[in-house]
């Protein structure tokens, strides 16, 4: 719900950007819609990636308006005032970030990244191999060696999969990065000279889903995939002369 919030976003910007026209009441409204959807899922990534959505759209606007940068400048301020008196949402990526760097951690996708590490420096160049760590797939070994095979969720198999980039970095190491950014770099580029586009949204879309993969299973769940593709392709097909 979060993720398809955070596209409409784009969506709306797009069209505004497009047009050259101001963000009238109507657009406002599905706007503040759909912030308002993504708080209630209480999903920081997506709070982070409706801000890289605006950023990437008026960040040329921003430069040369100081009075619009003055505005943002004061939405933001007062945002973050909100955000930090009537919700915990700072203090749970605060929180998050330091039990990123310890085995002994309670965040799942954090003591996966920081496990991933581990693996990228200890089995440098190939890490663990396929359907090895971070799936559903993977049996105990890499978990056990580690000493974390007993903990909730290795042994319950409960989130272990939500980062795509430490599964990437764990399963295939240096190679397997190499191998990805190969194969999102010529993707885009793709998309791109074959609809004849260079435009915001695509880029801002590819730079969102690569943003989502640090804390979804974006390449290997379904449903993204389902939602993102359509969504590549109708953009990529849209004639938008705007570039970033």
């Amino acid at each position: 719900m979060a993720y398809l919030a955070v596209l409409y976003i784009g969506y709306i910007l797009s069209k505004i950007k497009s047009s050259k026209t101001k963000i009238n009441l109507n657009s406002f409204l599905q706007i503040f819609f759909c912030v308002a959807i993504i708080f209630l899922t209480d999903s920081r990534t997506s709070i982070i990636a409706a801000a890289i959505f605006f950023l990437a759209f008026y960040w040329d606007l921003l430069l040369k308006n100081a009075l619009v940068l003055l505005y943002v400048f004061s939405t933001l301020s007062l945002s973050i005032v909100f955000l930090a008196v009537f919700t915990d949402v700072f203090d749970s990526i605060i929180q998050n970030i330091f039990q990123t760097f310890t085995l002994e951690s309670t965040y799942i996708r954090g003591n996966m990244i920081y496990l991933s590490g581990l693996i990228f420096y200890q089995f440098f160049p190939v890490g663990t191999g396929a359907a090895s760590f971070g799936s559903v797939m993977a049996n105990n070994k890499v978990y056990e060696y580690y000493e974390q095979a007993d903990r909730y969720y290795f042994a319950n198999d409960i989130g272990l999969y939500d980062s795509n980039i430490a599964s990437i970095v764990g399963e295939y190491g240096f190679i397997g990065l190499i191998f990805y950014f190969l194969l999102f770099f010529y993707t885009y580029r793709y998309l791109a000279k074959t609809f004849r586009t260079r435009g915001v949204m695509l880029k801002s879309v590819f730079f969102v889903f690569l943003f989502y993969t640090i804390t979804n299973p974006m390449i290997t769940n379904n449903v993204y995939i389902l939602i993102s593709l359509p969504v590549f392709l109708k953009i990529a097909s849209i004639n938008n002369t705007n570039t970033l």
